[in-house]
């Protein structure tokens, strides 16, 4: 390898130690075939690793020299990684860049960081998850209608007490209802929770509200959930529910990767996500156990830990 400096070599050596047990392979220098120049492009550093059947290849260019480095350093490497079909390019400097180099850098996609900021933790994020993509289910309830097993001719009277949960807004979380098979309370929500997600399956992630009506058929009679009225307990055979409902497209940024090691040995990676659900902080991680290969995921509140 041509001496380009002891940051180099460091940096070089880091990289064989600590991305080796990972499946990523390191190379320097490495000699890579244009895809436009068509001749060899050297470059001081390639990592690549798989994802699927897919290669992902990330340069890296070092400069080890006094000032900090320009903006014709970054056009340059652009370039470079334009030519060979790079995913990802890094730019290591000992001393810094100018702020034309960061600007351009910015423009550019490519990393700028100095020897003593590259980890390993980051270095994986190049190659996995960059951003969790959150779908959020949302119902806007318009309207609800509620068939009783009654005749048609027979005139119904609620109670008081549920009367009061239906007007002048229906409170979808009073427990206003009767499960006919247990004698259980719930409430409209808690009925609506049965509902499949199947009636999302025609809306299209991130379009605006859609209108649609739902029913709710409970022919099997013991299936069925009650109302009270003032002569008691009356079967309700169907909600009818008007309703706009659509679904939430949210991006969630990785937090953070950890390491849990036995000496110099990994025995688990951690990707650990964070976002909100109904106003509550949770906390996703994606945990891989090196040695079997499986893959865990945990879901915990922030807030309370559990």
């Amino acid at each position: 390898m041509p001496r380009k400096g002891r940051s180099l070599e460091k940096l070089v050596a880091f990289f064989e130690k600590t991305l080796g047990p990972q499946g990523i392979k390191v190379k320097s220098p490495d000699y890579i075939k244009g895809r436009i120049s068509k001749s060899p492009r050297e470059v001081d550093i390639s990592l690549r690793s798989h994802t699927g059947s897919s290669e992902i290849l990330v340069i890296i260019e070092c400069r080890d020299r006094k000032g900090t480095e320009d903006v014709t350093w970054i056009e340059q490497l652009a370039s470079k990684r334009k030519d060979v079909g790079a995913h990802k390019a890094v730019a290591v400097s000992s001393t810094g860049f100018s702020s034309g180099a960061i600007n351009m850098a910015k423009a550019e996609d490519i990393e700028l960081r100095t020897l003593e900021e590259v980890n390993p933790n980051e270095i994986l994020l190049w190659f996995g998850f960059k951003e969790l993509t959150v779908l959020n289910y949302h119902i806007n309830f318009k309207h609800v209608s509620i068939r009783l097993s009654v005749p048609k001719s027979v005139s119904v009277k609620v109670s008081p007490e549920v009367h009061s949960s239906l007007s002048p807004v229906f409170d979808i979380n009073a427990p206003i209802f009767v499960r006919k098979k247990d004698g259980n309370k719930v409430s409209f929500l808690d009925i609506w929770k049965m509902v499949p997600n199947s009636i999302y399956d025609d809306i299209t992630l991130g379009q605006s509200k859609t209108k649609k009506i739902i029913r709710l058929n409970f022919n099997n009679e013991e299936e069925r959930f009650q109302i009270l009225t003032v002569t008691g307990l009356i079967d309700i055979s169907r909600f009818i529910i008007h309703a706009e409902i659509w679904i939430q497209i949210k991006k969630r940024p990785l937090t953070t990767v950890r390491f849990y090691r036995d000496g110099d040995k990994i025995l688990i990676q951690t990707a650990e996500f964070q976002f909100e659900h109904q106003n509550v902080p949770y906390s996703l991680e994606l945990h891989k156990l090196v040695k079997s290969g499986q893959q865990v995921i945990t879901i915990r509140r922030k807030d309370t830990n559990k």
